[in-house]
C-alpha cells in the first residue's frame, strides 16, 4: 500500500475514534436540566394518618435522558415518623408520579417539609418543596368537660436573621435570608428611606430581616380554614419589631420595603399583630388582616410592595380545592396504630451508557488497527 494510502487510512481510523470518544462522552455525561412542578404544595393531616400529592418531572433545557427523582430529606422526616415514597423515580423527563406521606401516632404537630429533587442526566435546576401541617390530634373525652378552658398562647421561634447598618444616604440595599423551607427571602430598602422612631427620624439604623418557624398556638386565620401557616418573618429595626415605628422618606411619607420571594401564588401572609419580642422569640399576638402580593409567571416571584412597618408577618399556603384539611374523627382511640410506608430508594442515576461508549471506541479502535495491518 502507498504511503498516501496508508496516511488516509490513518486519517480515517483516527476520525472514527475521535467520533466514538465524542458519542461515548454524550452518552456519559448529563444532556439537559429538569423541573419539578406538583399539583399541590401542602396538605393538612392528623397524627396517624396519610395523604399523597401527584409530581411531574418536566424537561426545563436540552435533551432527554434518565432522571432520578428523590426525596432530600427522607432520613430526617422518618427520624420525624413521617414516611415518604414515591411511586416512580427513574425515567426520561416528561414522567410523572405519586408522593405518599405517611405519619405515625408519634408524629408531633407543626409544619414539615418534603424536599424532592431530581439527579442524573437531566438534574433539576431548583428542588420543590412540599408542606404538610400536622395537626394536633385530641383524643375523645372520657370525663365531664372543663368549665374553663386556657387558650394557647401563640408563640414563635427566630429561626434565621441578617442585619445591616443602613443609612439613608448611601443607596438601595439588599438584605436577604433563609427561611425554614430552605427559600431565600429578600428585603429591598430603597435610598432615601428613614426609620420614624417616636417621632424622630433616624438616617443610620440596624436593619434586620428575619424569619420564625410556629412553634404553638399559630392556626389558619379566621374563618379561613384552607389556609395553612408555614412560618412567619418580620422587619426589626434597631432590634425593635413594632408598629409604632414606620419607614419613611425624607417628607414623612411611608417608603415601603420591597419584600421578595420564590413561591407560587398559592402562597401569600396574614400581618400579625399585638405580640412581644424579646430577641429571640415572638410571644402572643393575633392575625389582624390578609397581605397583597403579586406573582410573576416568569421570575416565579411573589412580591410584596406594601409593608413599611416592621412587624410580624405569617406566611400562609392557600389549599386546593381538591386538598382537603384531615382531621381525626371523634371515635378515634387515643392511641393511633402506627402506619409507616418505607421510603423508596430510588435506582441508580448511573445507567449502563457508559458501558456501551466504551464497546462503540472499543470496536472503532480495532477497526482502525485492522485497516492500518493492511498497509
Amino acid at each position: 500500500m502507498s504511503n498516501y494510502a496508508s496516511y488516509n487510512t490513518g486519517k480515517y481510523a483516527l476520525a472514527l475514534l475521535v467520533f466514538a470518544t465524542l458519542i461515548g462522552t454524550s452518552f456519559a455525561g448529563g444532556l439537559g436540566t429538569s423541573s419539578i412542578s406538583m399539583t399541590s404544595s401542602s396538605s393538612s393531616v392528623s397524627p396517624g394518618s396519610s395523604t399523597t400529592a401527584s409530581y411531574t418531572v418536566n424537561l426545563a433545557s436540552g435533551n432527554t435522558w434518565g432522571t432520578t427523582l428523590s426525596v432530600v430529606n427522607a432520613s430526617t422526616l422518618k427520624s420525624d415518623g413521617i414516611s415518604v415514597s414515591l411511586s416512580n423515580t427513574y425515567a426520561d423527563p416528561p414522567y410523572s408520579g405519586t408522593m405518599s406521606i405517611s405519619t405515625s401516632s408519634s408524629t408531633k404537630a407543626g409544619i414539615y417539609y418534603i424536599t424532592l429533587a431530581a439527579t442524573g442526566d437531566d438534574p433539576s435546576t431548583s428542588p420543590a418543596n412540599f408542606v404538610l401541617n400536622v395537626t394536633s390530634f385530641t383524643a375523645p373525652r372520657t370525663t365531664a368537660p372543663s368549665t374553663s378552658t386556657v387558650p394557647v398562647t401563640p408563640e414563635m421561634k427566630l429561626y434565621s436573621s441578617n442585619t445591616i447598618a443602613f443609612s439613608s444616604i448611601n443607596g438601595t440595599r439588599n438584605v436577604s435570608v433563609v427561611a425554614p423551607d430552605g427559600v431565600t427571602i429578600i428585603a429591598t430598602i430603597s435610598n432615601g428611606t428613614y426609620a420614624e422612631v417616636n417621632s424622630t427620624m433616624l438616617k443610620n439604623f440596624n436593619f434586620t430581616l428575619a424569619t420564625f418557624t410556629l412553634t404553638q398556638g399559630i392556626t389558619s386565620p379566621p374563618n379561613e380554614s384552607n389556609e395553612v401557616p408555614a412560618y412567619a418573618y418580620a422587619f426589626e429595626v434597631n432590634g425593635k419589631i413594632s408598629p409604632a415605628i414606620s419607614f419613611v422618606n425624607s417628607s414623612g411619607k411611608p417608603m415601603p420595603v420591597v419584600t421578595n420571594a420564590k413561591y407560587p401564588p398559592s402562597w401569600g401572609s396574614w400581618t400579625f399583630l399585638g405580640g412581644t419580642f424579646n430577641g429571640t422569640e415572638y410571644v402572643g399576638g393575633a392575625y389582624a388582616f390578609h397581605d397583597t402580593w403579586s406573582y410573576n409567571s416568569t421570575t416565579g416571584l411573589i412580591t410584596n410592595t406594601q409593608f413599611y412597618k416592621p412587624v410580624m408577618w405569617v406566611f400562609t399556603i392557600t389549599q386546593n380545592k381538591t386538598t382537603a384539611s384531615t382531621t381525626a374523627p371523634t371515635t378515634q382511640p387515643t392511641t393511633l396504630p402506627t402506619t409507616t410506608v418505607p421510603v423508596t430508594t430510588p435506582p441508580s442515576s448511573s445507567p449502563p451508557y457508559a458501558i456501551i461508549a466504551v464497546v462503540i471506541i472499543i470496536i472503532v479502535a480495532v477497526a482502525a488497527f485492522l485497516l492500518m495491518k493492511k498497509k
